[in-house]
C-alpha cells in the first residue's frame, strides 16, 4: 500500500497539469501613460461585470503589452493600473480573441513613492478562502512591530506561551508566501523586528488547505509586505521596559532597505538585554498518605539576544525572481533559582529545606532560505521552488543544590550537561495553473529531513567527586516527511468559490540510543484531505463551510525515554512509544460587512496528553496517547469604526472542550470563555491612544484546568517630525490583575501552580522612520515592486 501510494499520488498531480483547455480565447493589448510611452509592468486585471472576482491578470511586458487570457464569450470588466496613475476602467463584450485599444493612463494627483491604499478600501474583507486585514488602512499601520499587528488580526490569538493560534491550534506564519519554520521564541524574535509601516496586509486562512504541511493543526497567517521602491528607506527604533523589583529591558535596533531597478537588499538588526525576577507557588497534595508538599520558588534571570535578518530580491528577467534570505539569533540565557520545600503528613511537618539552582543556556539559531519563481505563460502558470535550511545549537548547563533540616530526605547536589543539535532541510517544488474556465490547479512536492543530536551529562556529587549517574543520555532522532499534494479551487460564477484538496505525507524517524545501541522506528502514510466552499449571498456577506484534517507529530524531547530530575519530588519521563495524534476540523464561518462569525467542531483521536503518577511522594510526568479530546465553540471579531476618531476591535471565543480517556469516560468537561477588545482612539492628526481589555474564563484540558485571567493595557502615542519620529508609552496590566494559576487533578493527588510574574510594565519606545526614496514617475519601480510582494 505505502509504494502504490506514494508513486500512484505525483503520477495523479502530474497528469492533472495537462488537462485541456475549453472555452478559452486570448485578448491582448497594449498599456501607455498619457505622453503615449508604453508602461512596463503595469497591471492588467479581468473581472465579472458586478462584483471584485477576479478571473484573469497579468504584468504588461517591457514595450506596454499584455495578453490575458478569457474563460469563455461574455461581458468583462477590464481594469488595468500602475502605481502612481489612475486606474482605466472598461466594460467589454468579447466572443473571441481580439485585439483591446490601446489603453491610457493619466497620473494621479497625489502620486507617492509608497504603496498608497485608498480611502474607501475596506480594513477587513473576504477573498476566497482567505480574510484580508488591510494593516496599511487601519490604526496599526504606524507604531507597532508585526507580533502586536498579528495579535489584533481577525481569528487570531496568543497563548500565554506566546504562540499564535488560529482556532484554538497553533499556526503557520508566512511572510509574503514563505514559511517561518522557527521555534516560538526564534518567530517571536523576528516578527518584533518587523515594523508595522512595512506591513500592506495580514491574510488570515482558517482552515488550511493541501500545500500546507501536515502538521500545522491551525490554520495559516501570510504576512504580506509593502513593496519596496527605489533607494534607501528605513527605521531606528529603541525601548525601554520597567517591571518593577528590578525587572527590565532595554531594545534597540535597526531595518534598512535599498532597491534599485530590478534588485533590492534589505536588512535588520535587533539587539536586547532582559532582566526579570519571577515567584511561583506550587503545591501536591496527596489523597492516598496524607501528605502535603508546599513549594516556593523565587527566582531571578537574565537574557541577552542579538537577531538579524538580511536577504536581497534579484530580477534577472520579468518571468524570473530569485530571492534569498539569511537570518537567526544568539542568546544567552542566564538563571538562579531558590526553592523552598516545606514536607507535612496529617498536618504536622514530615520535612523542609531548600533547593537552590543555578544555571545558563547558549543557544544560536541559523536560517538559510532560497526561493525561485518563474511565470510561465500569461494565464498564470507557475513554478516556485523553497529551499530551506535552518541549524539550532544549544548548551545548557545546571546545578541543583538541595539541603533539608529533618533528615528525611538526604541532601543533594546534582549537575546537568545538554549539548543539542538541530538540522532541519526542506526542499519544495509548488506548481500553479489554470485549467480552463477558470478552475485552477495547485500541486507540489516536498521533501524534509531533521536530525537532531542530544548529549546529557548527569553527574552526582559523591563522597569521592562527581560521577555520572543513570539519567546521562546520548541520542540521535532523524525524522523524513515526504510528501506530495494537490487541490483544485474555481470561482464558480460571481458568488461561489471552491477549493478541494489532498496530501499524502510518508514518514520515517529513527532513533538511536548512542549509550546502549537500542534503534527505535517508526515508519506511516498518511493521507489528508481538504475542502472548502464559499458563497458571497450578498455584497457585504459571504458564508462559507470547510474540513481539513491534520496531524500533530510527537516532539523529540518527548520520545526521549530518559529521566530528567526538576527537583527531588518532580521528574519528568520521555515516551518513546508515542504515536502521532490526527485533528478533524469543521467549520462554518459568515463575514457580515465588518464583523466575522465561525461555528467550528474539533475532534482529536489518538490525544497526547501528559499525565503525573506518584512513586511515594515522588510525582511523575509523562505522555501518552490516551484517548480523544472533542472541542466545539463559537467564535467572533469585528472591527469597527464608532466614531471618525474611535475604532473598535473586537475578538471573542466561546467553546466547549472536554476529553475522554481510553476506556471512553468523559472528563475533564469545561465551558471557556474568551474575550478582548482594543479600543483605539485618534485623539489628533498626530496622537494616538489604545485601550486594550482582557477576560478569560477557566479552560479545561485533560488533566489540566487553568484558572482565569484578567488584564487591562493602555497605551498613547504621538508622531513628530513630519510623522518620522514616534514616541510610545505602554502600561500592560494596569491593575496588577494578571496571575497565570493552575491545576491538575488525578485520581490520587492534586497539584497546583500559582505564577505570579510582575506584568504590570511600563515601556516606553521611539521609533525614527527615514527614506531617501525617488519619485515614482520612475516606471521600472514598478518591476520590482511587483515581483518583491510575490515572494
Amino acid at each position: 500500500m505505502y509504494n502504490y501510494g506514494m508513486k500512484f499520488f505525483p503520477c495523479l498531480l502530474l497528469g492533472l497539469f495537462s488537462l485541456p483547455l475549453f472555452g478559452q480565447f486570448q485578448i491582448t493589448g497594449r498599456v501607455l501613460d498619457a505622453a503615449g510611452v508604453p508602461l512596463p509592468f503595469a497591471n492588467v486585471r479581468l473581472f465579472h461585470p458586478a462584483g471584485d472576482n477576479l478571473i484573469s491578470g497579468n504584468t504588461t511586458n517591457t514595450s506596454g503589452d499584455f495578453s490575458l487570457t478569457v474563460p469563455g464569450p461574455g461581458k468583462y470588466r477590464l481594469v488595468a493600473g500602475y502605481l502612481g496613475y489612475t486606474d482605466a476602467v472598461q466594460t467589454l463584450a468579447m466572443d473571441d480573441a481580439m485585439v483591446i485599444p490601446d489603453i491610457s493612463l493619466s497620473p494621479a494627483a497625489n502620486a507617492l513613492a509608497e504603496v498608497v491604499v485608498k480611502g474607501d478600501r475596506p480594513v477587513i474583507e473576504q477573498r476566497e478562502d482567505k480574510l484580508l486585514f488591510n494593516v496599511a488602512a487601519s490604526p496599526l499601520k504606524t507604531g507597532y512591530n508585526g507580533l502586536e499587528v498579528l495579535e489584533r488580526s481577525p481569528n487570531v490569538w496568543l497563548s500565554d506561551e506566546g504562540a499564535l493560534l488560529v482556532r484554538n491550534a497553533a499556526a503557520l506564519v508566512l511572510v509574503n508566501g514563505r514559511p517561518l519554520r522557527l521555534e516560538p521564541a526564534a518567530l517571536s524574535a523576528y516578527l518584533q523586528a518587523i515594523p508595522s509601516e512595512n506591513i500592506l496586509r495580514i491574510e488570515v486562512q482558517t482552515s488550511a488547505g493541501a500545500a500546507t504541511t501536515a502538521d500545522v493543526a491551525g490554520g495559516v497567517v501570510n504576512i504580506i509586505l509593502k513593496k519596496p521602491v527605489r533607494g534607501v528607506n528605513g527605521q531606528g527604533r529603541t525601548a525601554y521596559l520597567l517591571r518593577g523589583e528590578a525587572s527590565w529591558s532595554v531594545t534597540s535596533g535597526l531595518s534598512l532597505n535599498y532597491g534599485g531597478k530590478n534588485w533590492n537588499v534589505y536588512g535588520n538588526y535587533d539587539y536586547l538585554v532582559n532582566y526579570r525576577n519571577r515567584q511561583l507557588l506550587s503545591t501536591t497534595d496527596y489523597f492516598t498518605t496524607d501528605n502535603f508538599l508546599d513549594d516556593r520558588m523565587v527566582a531571578r534571570d537574565s537574557l541577552t539576544r542579538h537577531t538579524y535578518r538580511v536577504g536581497a530580491v534579484v530580477i534577472p528577467h520579468p518571468d524570473h525572481v530569485i530571492g534569498a534570505e539569511l537570518s537567526g539569533n544568539t542568546s544567552v540565557y542566564n538563571f538562579d533559582q531558590l526553592n523552598s520545600l516545606v514536607l507535612t503528613e496529617a498536618g504536622e511537618l514530615k520535612e523542609s529545606g531548600t533547593t537552590r539552582s543555578l544555571g545558563f543556556q547558549d543557544r544560536l539559531n541559523t536560517n538559510a532560505t532560497l526561493n525561485y519563481t518563474w511565470t510561465l505563460d500569461t494565464s498564470g502558470t507557475r513554478l516556485q521552488v523553497f529551499a530551506d535550511y535552518t541549524r539550532g545549537n544549544i548548551s545548557w548547563l545546571n546545578s541543583t543544590d538541595s539541603r533539608y533540616d529533618q533528615g528525611f530526605i538526604e541532601n543533594n547536589e546534582d549537575r546537568n550537561l545538554t549539548d543539542n543539535q538541530t538540522e532541519i532541510r526542506d526542499l519544495q517544488a509548488d506548481f500553479n495553473k489554470s485549467t480552463g474556465k477558470g478552475l485552477k490547479f495547485n500541486g507540489g512536492l516536498k521533501w524534509t529531513s531533521t536530525n537532531r543530536f542530544n548529549v546529557l551529562q548527569a553527574a552526582s556529587l559523591l563522597p569521592e567527586g562527581w560521577v555520572t549517574n543513570e539519567r546521562s543520555n546520548s541520542f540521535d532522532y532523524g525524522e523524513n516527511v515526504l510528501a506530495a499534494y494537490g487541490s483544485f479551487s474555481k470561482q464558480l460564477n460571481e458568488k461561489d468559490f471552491f477549493r478541494m484538496g489532498l496530501r499524502a505525507e510518508q514518514t520515517h524517524l529513527t532513533k538511536t540510543d548512542l549509550l546502549d545501541a537500542s534503534v527505535i522506528t517508526q515508519r506511516y502514510l498518511n493521507w489528508f484531505p481538504s475542502v472548502f466552499l464559499s458563497r458571497k449571498i450578498t455584497d457585504n456577506t459571504t458564508l462559507s463551510v470547510a474540513y481539513t484534517k491534520r496531524v500533530r507529530r510527537p516532539s523529540f524531547s518527548d520520545l526521549n525515554d530518559n529521566v530528567w530530575k526538576l527537583n527531588d519530588f518532580r521528574y519528568e519521563l520521555g515516551n518513546p512509544d508515542l504515536t502521532p495524534e490526527f485533528w478533524h476540523r469543521y467549520e462554518v464561518a459568515a463575514q457580515v460587512q465588518k464583523h466575522q462569525f465561525a461555528l467550528f467542531y474539533n475532534k482529536v483521536a489518538d490525544a497526547i496528553n501528559g499525565i503525573y503518577f506518584l512513586e511515594g511522594e515522588v510525582a511523575y510526568y509523562k505522555k501518552f496517547n490516551e484517548g480523544s479530546q472533542t472541542e466545539y465553540g463559537l467564535e467572533y471579531s469585528s472591527t469597527i469604526d464608532i466614531l471618525p476618531w474611535w475604532s473598535m476591535r473586537t475578538s471573542a471565543r466561546l467553546f466547549n472542550r472536554q476529553f475522554n480517556d481510553g476506556e471512553g469516560q468523559e472528563s475533564f468537561k469545561q465551558a471557556t470563555s474568551k474575550f478582548r477588545i482594543w479600543h483605539n482612539l485618534k485623539l489628533s492628526a498626530t496622537t494616538r491612544a489604545e485601550i486594550r481589555m482582557s477576560l478569560y474564563s477557566p479552560q479545561a484540558d485533560a488533566y489540566f484546568i487553568r484558572e482565569p485571567l484578567r488584564e487591562v493595557d493602555a497605551m498613547i502615542q504621538q508622531q513628530l517630525l513630519a510623522k518620522r519620529f514616534i514616541i510610545r508609552l505602554h502600561i500592560r496590566d494596569i491593575f496588577h490583575t494578571l496571575i497565570f494559576a493552575n491545576r491538575r487533578p488525578f485520581d490520587t493527588f492534586v497539584t497546583t501552580s500559582d505564577y505570579r510574574p510582575f506584568t504590570r510594565t511600563f515601556n516606553l519606545r521611539l521609533t525614527y522612520n527615514f527614506s531617501g526614496k525617488q519619485q515614482v514617475s520612475n516606471r521600472n519601480t514598478q518591476s520590482k515592486n511587483e515581483t518583491r510582494q510575490r515572494m
